[in-house]
């Protein structure tokens, strides 16, 4: 539904005004909708690619689409992370920290911006935070180095550590 996507457009802005408030990086966002269509989606996905964007975070709900999307996305070099919600994974039951270190993130920015973060927005944070820690040292014209996604040693989210496995699965 509509106010579905809209929910995900403020977490996400949510995200990036709460990164650009702490980090030093100056984060832009450009939100599309695919309206649900997924063709409309993977054309979104496209325009992003032929744009040259540093990274890309789809909000989907169609598996088959994501992973078309991720494919092009890693043959032109950019980074794609998915948040879902695909009727396949409903009913799944999730490992998760506990939610003392979301009430963390949610006090800090509720201190700055005056109101709550989605729950949803810790995903986000983590994808857009990740995407800049590893661009720290890459110099545009070069390869993205997609390597660093990879390291076994994983990564500290806010949600917990985590790391990515052959073929780009989350773990």
């Amino acid at each position: 539904s509509d106010a579905y996507y809209q929910m995900q457009a403020d977490a996400a802005k949510q995200v990036v005004d709460y990164i650009n408030a702490n980090e030093d990086f100056n984060v832009e966002m450009t939100f599309v909708t695919s309206e649900g269509k997924p063709e409309k989606e993977l054309a979104n996905i496209e325009d992003f690619i032929a744009q040259g964007c540093d990274a890309i975070i789809d909000f989907t709900g169609a598996a088959e689409t994501a992973q078309r999307g991720a494919q092009l996305a890693n043959e032109a070099g950019i980074p794609f992370f998915v948040v879902g919600s695909t009727a396949a994974l409903r009913g799944s039951w999730y490992s998760a920290v506990s939610d003392a270190r979301f009430r963390q993130f949610a006090d800090s920015y509720n201190t700055r911006f005056g109101a709550r973060p989605f729950r949803i927005a810790t995903l986000g944070y983590d994808s857009v935070l990740l995407t800049i820690r590893i661009a720290r040292d890459w110099r545009p014209g070069r390869d993205f180095p997609l390597n660093k996604l990879s390291d076994s040693g994983g990564f500290l989210g806010l949600d917990g550590p985590f790391r990515f496995v052959a073929g780009g699965m989350l773990e």
